[in-house]
């Protein structure tokens, strides 16, 4: 299902506010603030928890239609909400809202459920001309757990995971959206203040004005609706290093005003964490409280075979047999859960466990060919075990890398970790677990180099073999060139990169260019929509990637066709880059410390003359959203002055089968041609010095003279930008991760 980017701008008139917290984490408190200045909750609304009782009915439908429950802690599947089998659920949904909401200007929606259903709702606010904001509640876990406790027998640790995964969903599939984090205990303790910035940071008019209704808001939200206080924090030893992690990023470094500047990096690092952690749960979790839970819910037994299979696929062996053990701990007498822990043992290697387990099996139920061919087959590759030399086994591959969303490296290093596991023994090195002390690593190290001067990831680390791999488009230094010499190879995500090592006599180089993900990014076989003219930008807003470029050709476009839109994804985690900006030849900026993403672009806009309704700004949008933007648009605009890498968004962007206008320099010749490109060959050397007037960068600029004449082609001759298209579509088949992490192989093995 595509989703209109056009909705924020043409019907930011109607407001869905959606608070997204888990259960017994405030949200009644939130909305019934909410109800008390006139947001509709609709007619069949649950006294006391502000909850409208027809949209919790749909959430647990759909719960059950995806095996799953309120209380699981198990992840839904992959893209779930894609599933066609789901099309009914969406028809009955819209007529609920329909039927709820009407045409009301200002609406809520509150059922924590919402938290992991998320993705199946945006796409229906989109059909009923809704724009939704969020807001996510932030209470102490420790008083969550304490309420979950009284109220549903849970355990410490089954709370804290429950919340995690709340939470996770929550954060990761809001981000793009106006949405505000804000803490219980400051609604409670000052409600007034709290609305007030809520309202102006969401850009909400409430119906009733907060000065006007601060009896209703004192009566109601008074500090004894807070039931539960906090435990003792000696609980954080005991609890997985991904909740100790995010903890004490939330409740103890608190902020007065929370906002994502900072925070994705250490979300997408305590969320990949938190997977893995779940082994630490099934380890925890007494078996009484299991058997329990697994009355109450059938559907739990399906959903962990289900996860242990995935952690079979995932290579994670660890887990997958922690998931089977504790299935046996809950049910014995089932010979299938034997077989299962067997076929864990068996791809991890350990062979005399796994015939254990499939002996066992065998023994419970003599009909059971399954566990008799596992047998066979194991029996086998003991006998072989013992005639290969051990040697002859690969050896195991480090991985020096730290996944993320958002922002190259850690979308880059995601993949590889994830591609690369399932081909050879890897293992993906801990940053929270870096010692002070030298590191050596039986096997082959690939880590990634940090900056210009090719510092590692993991500075303690070494192997029997080191492979770097780096994106740069400064000056290499002296520094560089040292640190080179401790790598059997550096790899270069581009063959500019290659380029410049060679120039600084850097011998020990290669080429890996990275890849995009088949699944996500194929080609978009319908057309945009007629009535517009739909330019595409993307990348961190930086002077480098030529934004400034961006924006003054758009200006002249618009100035001259009235239908004429911009759609970006700038946004930038690294505030002192987007500084840059101010020493860009083409257009004016500010950097304010104080504003929002939002408004420093809706400034900048105006301050450059711009017409800000025609352009539509999103912030970090997840992967599984980015190919239903692009199908909103024409043709994408990457005048970037430098790339070290192929650029991510581009490929992507190609990978879609949309035209692109694009320069051809720095690494973007890797993937770029004149079949499947509108090329920018006019360019201009753009040289960056530092304080001193010595040089750290050499750039090239494209002609905004070519830019403005290739929009005005592509404007003119829409039905011909579909062969660009095309050939974009099919060249990119060539570069995807499977290919990136094959040619890895490749390199380390030779």
């Amino acid at each position: 299902m595509q989703r209109d980017v056009m909705q924020p701008l043409r019907k930011k008139s109607r407001q869905s506010v959606i608070v997204l917290g888990g259960h017994r984490s405030g949200t009644s408190a939130f909305m019934g603030a909410l109800y008390r200045l006139g947001v509709h909750i609709g007619s069949r609304y649950i006294i006391d928890h502000y909850e409208n009782s027809a949209v919790v009915d749909l959430n647990e439908e759909l719960l059950r239609n995806l095996d799953s429950t309120w209380d699981d802690t198990f992840p839904l599947p992959v893209n779930w909400w894609q599933q066609g089998r789901l099309d009914d659920h969406r028809g009955k949904s819209l007529r609920t809202i329909a039927k709820e909401f009407g045409q009301s200007m200002l609406w809520g929606l509150k059922d924590p459920r919402m938290c992991l259903l998320l993705p199946f709702w945006l796409p229906l606010l989109d059909k009923v001309n809704a724009t939704p904001v969020f807001i996510l509640p932030l209470r102490d876990p420790f008083e969550i757990a304490a309420s979950h406790q009284k109220r549903d027998n849970f355990g410490l640790e089954k709370s804290i995971m429950l919340w995690m995964k709340y939470f996770f969903s929550a954060e990761f599939h809001s981000r793009g959206y106006a949405r505000h984090f804000c803490y219980f205990d400051d609604l409670l303790q000052t409600p007034i203040h709290t609305l007030s910035e809520l309202g102006r940071h969401l850009g909400v008019t409430f119906c009733r004005p907060i000065d006007q209704s601060m009896d209703l808001l004192d009566e109601f939200l008074q500090p004894s609706k807070k039931h539960h206080s906090h435990l003792l924090a000696t609980e954080l030893e005991r609890l997985p290093q991904s909740f100790v992690a995010l903890y004490r990023h939330l409740f103890v470094k608190k902020k007065p005003l929370f906002y994502d500047q900072h925070d994705h990096l250490l979300f997408d690092t305590c969320r990949s964490q938190f997977e893995k952690d779940q082994r630490f749960f099934l380890n925890t979790t007494d078996r009484s409280n299991w058997v329990n839970l697994t009355k109450r819910n059938a559907r739990l037994i399906k959903a962990m075979i289900e996860h242990g299979g995935h952690m079979i696929q995932e290579k994670r062996h660890d887990d997958a047999i922690a998931v089977f053990r504790r299935l046996i701990d809950i049910a014995p007498e089932r010979y299938e859960f034997w077989n299962n822990l067997g076929v864990a043992y068996e791809v991890r290697g350990a062979l005399d466990e796994a015939l254990k387990c499939f002996n066992r099996a065998a023994d419970m139920e003599s009909g059971y060919t399954l566990a008799q061919e596992n047998i066979e087959r194991v029996k086998q590759r003991l006998n072989l075990t013992v005639i290969q030399p051990e040697q002859t086994r690969p050896s195991m591959l480090y991985l020096g890398l730290v996944q993320g969303e958002g922002y190259g490296w850690g979308v880059c290093s995601r993949y590889l970790i994830q591609e690369l596991s399932k081909i050879r023994p890897a293992a993906a090195l801990n940053p929270n677990e870096q010692s002070n002390e030298n590191q050596f690593l039986p096997g082959t190290l690939f880590q990634a180099l940090i900056n210009v001067d090719f510092d590692p990831m993991f500075p303690k680390a070494r192997g029997e073999r080191n492979f770097g791999y780096t994106f740069f488009e400064n000056e290499l230094t002296e520094r560089s060139k040292k640190n080179a010499r401790q790598y059997d190879l550096v790899l270069g995500g581009s063959g500019w990169c290659r380029e410049r090592m060679l120039e600084k006599g850097i011998s020990n180089c290669a080429v890996l260019i990275q890849g995009i993900d088949p699944e996500l990014f194929y080609p978009i076989q319908e057309d945009a929509e007629a009535d517009r003219f739909v330019i595409f930008s993307g990348g961190k807003f930086e002077l480098r990637k030529g934004q400034d470029l961006v924006l003054r050709a758009v200006k002249i476009m618009q100035d001259k066709h009235p239908d004429v839109w911009l759609v970006n994804c700038w946004y930038n985690l690294w505030p002192a880059s987007t500084r840059l900006m101010r020493y860009s030849p083409h257009i004016r900026f500010e950097h304010h410390e104080n504003e929002t993403w939002r408004e420093t672009m809706l400034r900048t806009y105006a301050e450059n003359g711009l017409e800000s309704r025609r352009i539509i700004t999103h912030e970090l949008l997840p992967q599984a959203r980015q190919r239903d933007l692009f199908a909103q648009t024409d043709i994408g605009l990457f005048p970037n002055r430098c790339e070290g890498g192929t650029n991510l968004v581009l490929m992507e962007y190609m990978a879609c089968a949309k035209p692109v206008i694009v320069s051809n320099t720095s690494g973007h010749k890797d993937v770029v041609t004149e079949r499947n490109a509108m090329l920018l060959n006019r360019l201009r050397p753009f040289n960056i010095a530092d304080a001193k007037g010595a040089l750290i960068g050499r750039w090239q600029e494209p002609s905004l003279d070519e830019i403005v004449a290739q929009l005005e082609y592509a404007y003119h001759h829409r039905a011909e930008l579909k062969q660009y298209g095309r050939q974009a579509g099919e060249d990119l088949k060539q570069f995807t991760w499977g290919h990136s992490t094959r040619k890895l192989l490749e390199i380390i093995e030779s």
